[in-house]
């Protein structure tokens, strides 16, 4: 797998010295805007192809497979796929290169193994920047989602729970402290967890949250990968 990896890189380092292929690399927080700036890239200024975070595509539970081999080689066939269509028309690559731009966010790079590498390899770097207050607000928003979507039901955290009572690996999601008094039991076309998410969203108002959601968080699927485990 690790010679997978190098072969990967070699030929996309390769290409990137011979001036037959040039990357952009965006990068920033979690819901700062870094995919409406990579969508904005990618149709505006001529490049060839864009690649949404390969860090999270190459996502394995198993840890059967290498972590950055996958993310390079995504990377790879989407040049490929660029070269083959350049081929057909004639186009000189030494001339006009490949342009792909990439776009991943800090909480999916691993900082040792897969930071370094993405700066070696892509021409461009750009950091996008966005308010922190709004971009933490839709960060938390984002997180609870998953409870409303259900993606977190089978470990006891799902859309049907009632927050006042709720635990997280031991504690509280929600502050004791918190006043209730907006929830309705008898409210039937509504949860609890609901009622009490939507009034949070309307007040904007998410001091209630207590270390139970500090360690939901720690739940996102990129933390059952073994290599992810082992770096972090």
């Amino acid at each position: 797998t690790g010679g997978q990896r190098l072969r990967a890189m070699d030929e996309l380092e390769g290409r990137v010295e011979q001036g037959n292929l040039k990357l952009c690399f965006i990068y920033g927080a979690p819901r700062g805007g870094t995919t409406a700036c990579e969508r904005w890239f990618y149709e505006s200024f001529g490049f060839d192809a864009n690649v949404n975070q390969p860090g999270l595509l190459a996502r394995d539970t198993t840890g059967e497979r290498d972590r950055s081999s996958t993310i390079w080689q995504h990377v790879l066939h989407k040049v490929l796929q660029c070269e083959q269509i350049a081929e057909t028309s004639g186009r000189d690559l030494s001339v006009d290169p490949i342009r792909v731009v990439i776009k991943e966010t800090s909480n999916v790079v691993l900082p040792e193994s897969e930071m370094p590498a993405w700066l070696q390899l892509c021409e461009t770097v750009l950091i996008v920047y966005r308010n922190p207050v709004l971009q933490f607000e839709s960060r938390i928003c984002c997180i609870l989602n998953r409870i409303s979507a259900s993606a977190t039901a089978d470990l006891g955290v799902g859309p049907e729970m009632d927050p006042r009572s709720t635990m997280v690996l031991g504690s509280p999601m929600f502050r004791e402290s918190t006043d209730w008094s907006h929830l309705k039991d008898t409210n039937t076309s509504e949860s609890l967890w609901s009622q009490h998410y939507s009034w949070m969203k309307r007040q904007r108002d998410f001091s209630s949250l207590d270390e139970g959601f500090v360690r939901f968080c720690a739940l996102h699927p990129l933390f059952e990968e073994p290599s992810v485990q082992r770096e972090c």
